[in-house]
């Protein structure tokens, strides 16, 4: 018997530092995940075995160590891997009140974001102003600066029902998330900040200062070697373009975004900015690659583990298949959206910038079609799997021979 306890306190003792290990590997590559994106996230990837056994022994041995990990992967999960961001988050986020102020923040954060993308608006301001309160306490510029930026995209999504309500409040946090970043001289994180500001000039109508603004951030950030806001800056530019007729241009813009995101190996970015570029595709006659476009924006999503929002590709589907002269498919397709979107999402027809050439193209995609028969098809479709729909409606038409 003591043999089998020698054996045991050994056994936990190489749990313990693996788990530490893990822990340090996380903080180190999971933190500064955007400071060398694509070497960074694949070792994440690679190390996916290793963070779920460590995060399996800390749920019952170290539970401080447990929130600390889940803080450090908070921004891997939110662009990679949205599926072990919902496992992990639950069970250690509400329990914290043992955790260092500054870890707990942290985890705040990630939980807010897992939050976010399952479009639960209140859990996740609610996340970001405790994390907000932490760091503004610990004088955690950074951190103060990073919940600024995510509870302002908390309160200014138009997936959230509320956003408008809360304009003049996420506008104050976007400025003030733009000074904290710029003063420390965090490009990334500026240049977000710098983005948020520049959609939210669709919503004036002022194209002229979005335009500037977006440009901004392709100048400053292309200067300081930090490409990762560059992509969406593009598909800024790409939506302005197009609403001044400019469809050339804004194809051009898009496609560069894509290549820039391909190279970050960033599949988050990549499957709406290539929902985007099916739309402009299909506006210019450019059928086969917008449906090419279309599937692996498609297979993206479900890789990354989108939520709620993963629904969206199959009303991309209803225009392209409208476009390519089949009204009957098309219904299905936006009829299955309709189905599977949460109706707090229904403004997605109103979004403007980074899906903003889809959205419009969605609006007159529905103008035209019959709203009973899409009603009749949303019916039918909630009796089907939205992995089941999408197949059916995207991957195997682009399976198919023309």
């Amino acid at each position: 018997s003591e043999y089998l306890l020698n054996e045991a306190e050994e056994t936990e003792s190489v749990q313990r530092a693996h788990a530490r290990a893990v822990a340090h590997l996380c903080d180190r590559v999971g933190i500064r995940l955007l400071d060398d994106q694509k070497r960074h996230s694949r070792r994440l990837r690679e190390e996916a075995g290793n963070i779920d056994v460590a995060l399996q022994w800390a749920q019952d041995h170290d539970h401080a160590l447990a929130v600390r990990i889940v803080g450090a992967l908070g921004l891997y999960w939110y662009f990679y891997d949205q599926i072990s961001g919902r496992r992990w988050c639950g069970p250690f986020i509400d329990d914290t009140a043992d955790v260092a102020p500054l870890t707990r923040a942290r985890a705040l954060l990630a939980a807010g974001m897992v939050a976010q993308n399952d479009g639960e608006w209140d859990r996740a301001a609610t996340r970001m102003r405790d994390a907000l309160a932490i760091y503004r306490a610990a004088d955690g510029t950074v951190g103060e600066a990073a919940s600024l930026f995510l509870l302002g995209v908390t309160l200014a999504s138009p997936w959230n029902p509320e956003h408008s309500a809360h304009r003049d409040e996420s506008t104050q946090c976007f400025e003030e998330s733009l000074r904290l970043y710029a003063r420390l001289g965090e490009w990334v994180g500026a240049g977000w900040s710098r983005l948020m500001l520049s959609e939210q000039g669709f919503l004036d109508e002022d194209l002229d200062r979005s335009e500037h603004l977006a440009t901004q951030v392709i100048e400053d950030c292309t200067a300081a070697g930090a490409p990762h806001p560059v992509p969406r800056a593009l598909s800024v530019l790409a939506f302005i373009a197009h609403h001044r007729g400019r469809d050339q241009a804004a194809l051009d813009h898009l496609q560069d975004a894509a290549a820039i995101t391909r190279e970050l190996d960033d599949p988050g970015q990549l499957a709406h900015l290539l929902a985007n570029l099916s739309a402009l595709q299909t506006a210019l006659g450019r059928g086969a690659e917008a449906l090419e476009s279309l599937a692996e924006s498609a297979q993206l999503a479900e890789q990354v583990g989108q939520g709620a929002r993963r629904s969206w590709p199959l009303a991309a589907a209803a225009v392209l298949h409208l476009a390519r002269g089949q009204p009957v498919i098309a219904t299905r397709a936006l009829g299955a959206y309709d189905a599977h979107t949460p109706p707090r999402a229904s403004t997605f027809g109103n979004v403007g910038g980074y899906v903003g050439i889809l959205a419009e193209a969605i609006s007159a995609t529905r103008a035209r079609l019959d709203a009973a028969q899409v009603a009749t098809a949303a019916t039918a479709a909630r009796r089907q799997g939205l992995d089941q729909l999408i197949d059916e409606l995207i991957i195997q038409v682009a399976n198919t021979p023309a």
